[in-house]
C-alpha cells in the first residue's frame, strides 16, 4: 500500500514537471520581465476577456427568465459586452506599453508576424471603439414590440435600420470576428516565441474549447437572437423586421415561439 502511494506521488511529480517544462522540451524557461507582463496581459485581454464579451453579446440578448416580447431591450448583454471589450482593449494597450521600447532580440519570421498581427489588432480594437461611437441613434421602442404606431418623435438610426446603422453592424461584426481569429493565432505564436510551459498552452486552449462548446450549445438552442427583435420586438411592420438580419446564424421569432426550448427547435 505504501509502495503504491509512493509510486502515485512520483507519477504526480513527473506530470507536474512535464506541465512546467517549456513546450520545446528544454530544461529551463526564461524570458524578460517586460515579455512576461506583455504576454500575461495580452493573453488575459485577447484570449480571455474579449472572447467572453463576444459570446455574451451573441447569445444573451434575451436572457433566461425574461418575458420576451413583453419585456424588451434587456441591457445585460450590451453593458457586459461594453465593459469587457473596452476593458480588454485598454488592458491590451497597457500590455503593449511593456514592449514599446524593447525588442525580441532577433528578427525571426515568427517574431515579425507576431508584431504585424499585434499592431493590426491594436488598429482593429481602436476602429471598433470609434465605430461604436458613430453607430447612430437608437430610436423608440414600440409598446410590447407588437404594434407599430403611426409616428414616433425619435425614430433613430437603429429603429429605422438606416444605411449608417447597417454599415456599422456589418463592419462591427466582421471586424470583431476577424480580430478574434487574429488574436487567437497571435497568442499561440507568442507562446511559441517565448517557448511557454505546457500548462499555459493547455489552459488557454482548454478555455477556448470551453467557450466553443458553450457557443455550439447555445447556437443549437436558438439563443442567437436578432438584436433588432431583442430590442424592438417581433412586430412584422417594424422597419428592421422587414429586412434580413445582419450576420450569420441569427434567429428571428414570433411572439409565441419564445423561448425556443419549449418548441425543441434545433
Amino acid at each position: 500500500m505504501v509502495y503504491g502511494s509512493v509510486e502515485n506521488v512520483a507519477s504526480m511529480e513527473i506530470f507536474i514537471a512535464w506541465l512546467l517544462a517549456p513546450i520545446s522540451g528544454a530544461d529551463t524557461h526564461t524570458i524578460s520581465y517586460e515579455h512576461q507582463w506583455h504576454a500575461r496581459f495580452m493573453t488575459l485581454s485577447w484570449g480571455v476577456i474579449i472572447p467572453l464579451g463576444i459570446l455574451i453579446a451573441r447569445y444573451f440578448k434575451i436572457t433566461r427568465g425574461q418575458n420576451w416580447p413583453l419585456q424588451l431591450d434587456n441591457k445585460f448583454w450590451w453593458k457586459t459586452h461594453l465593459v469587457l471589450q473596452i476593458g480588454g482593449s485598454v488592458l491590451s494597450l497597457w500590455a503593449l506599453s511593456y514592449v514599446m521600447d524593447w525588442g525580441f532580440g532577433n528578427e525571426r519570421l515568427a517574431v515579425s508576424l507576431h508584431e504585424v498581427i499585434g499592431w493590426s489588432l491594436v488598429l482593429l480594437s481602436l476602429s471598433q471603439m470609434i465605430g461604436g461611437a458613430f453607430r447612430g441613434t437608437k430610436g423608440e421602442i414600440p409598446p410590447n414590440g407588437l404594434v407599430l404606431e403611426t409616428t414616433y418623435s425619435r425614430p433613430g438610426d437603429h429603429y429605422e435600420m438606416t444605411r449608417r446603422r447597417c454599415l456599422f453592424e456589418y463592419l462591427h461584426k466582421m471586424g470583431g470576428y476577424l480580430a478574434l481569429a487574429l488574436a487567437c493565432s497571435n497568442i499561440l505564436i507568442g507562446l511559441g516565441i517565448s517557448d511557454a510551459p505546457r500548462w499555459m498552452w493547455l489552459t488557454i486552449v482548454g478555455y477556448w474549447a470551453l467557450l466553443m462548446a458553450v457557443s455550439c450549445i447555445l447556437q443549437r438552442q436558438g439563443r442567437c437572437v436578432d438584436t433588432y427583435q431583442a430590442i424592438y420586438g417581433p412586430g412584422p411592420a417594424l422597419p428592421g423586421n422587414q429586412r434580413r438580419p445582419i450576420g450569420w446564424g441569427i434567429r428571428r421569432y414570433e411572439a409565441n415561439e419564445w423561448p425556443p426550448d419549449r418548441h425543441h427547435r434545433p
